[in-house]
């Protein structure tokens, strides 16, 4: 049974101030002393030797080391784009979710282009949400592009580009609530007048009209229905009524946002 290869002692080159192994009698410069470049090369100089592998200096032969290439968070931006440009695409095409992380990434690489990104930390994620929140964009505008940016960290965990552990402490930092930040508040959604709505539904299609989700109707109770039919033109044209509740007010004041879309583009 062959022997199991000694570990040779990680040194220090007192005139030059690098760390060093030697192997097989070889002086390997691994870097300044106690960085964490010299330990990462001296790791995977050790892996190397135990695996039986041939040996893969850090540095040239001559001269001095040079560094190991690290990842940092432009690289880390730059690689995850990448992934969502092919991922956030619906029939052939990139959805809007796309410029919403490039836009979230933005105010990541800021002022933490050049850090590694195995070093961010959740303090340098609360800058990062400072500087959102001092654009002037809404609280849970705020929450949304830090998500985006934790889902970053999280891919780049699952590549094995960054520990594992660097999305976990990140994860720990929770969302601004209403009331306890300095951002700003959305204005409140208001209800759209019934009359508004009866005016718009005569000159919509039928498919468009179709989907308005109803307006209130004072003679029905709470979440109660009723169909009306229509006059008779081309099939029985239906418009579900339905009471004003809070959450109804939102839904009819999203929809007709988009039919609104709709008109203008005809």
């Amino acid at each position: 049974m062959p022997r199991k290869p000694r570990v040779p002692p990680y040194c220090l080159h007192k005139p030059s101030g690098r760390a060093i192994v030697k192997v097989t009698g070889r002086i390997i410069y691994l870097g300044r002393y106690d960085s964490e470049e010299s330990h990462d090369n001296y790791a995977r100089i050790v892996a190397d030797l135990l695996a039986g592998r041939p040996i893969t200096r850090p540095t040239p032969s001559r001269g001095e080391p040079e560094p190991t290439p690290r990842l940092t968070i432009a690289d880390l931006a730059s690689r995850y784009l990448q992934h969502v440009e092919g991922y956030y695409r619906k029939e052939g095409k990139q959805t809007s979710e796309v410029h919403a992380i490039r836009r979230a990434l933005e105010f990541l690489r800021v002022n933490h282009s050049e850090l590694q990104a195995a070093a961010f930390g959740i303090g340098d994620l609360k800058v990062v949400r400072q500087a959102i929140v001092d654009s002037g964009v809404s609280r849970s505008t705020v929450n949304r592009y830090s998500s985006r940016i934790l889902r970053a960290f999280k891919w780049a965990a699952t590549e094995e580009l960054v520990p594992a552990t660097v999305h976990a402490s990140l994860a720990v930092l929770p969302g601004l609530k209403a009331g306890r930040t300095e951002a700003q508040e959305t204005a409140p959604v208001e209800s759209v007048d019934v009359e508004i709505v009866d005016a718009t539904l005569p000159h919509l299609p039928e498919v468009v009209g179709d989907g308005l989700p109803g307006v209130g109707d004072p003679a029905l109770g709470e979440g109660e229905l009723t169909r009306r039919q229509g006059d008779g033109l081309e099939g029985a044209e239906s418009l579900v009524k339905l009471r004003f509740s809070e959450r109804f007010q939102v839904r009819t004041y999203n929809a007709l946002e988009r039919l609104m879309r709709e008109i203008r583009r005809w």
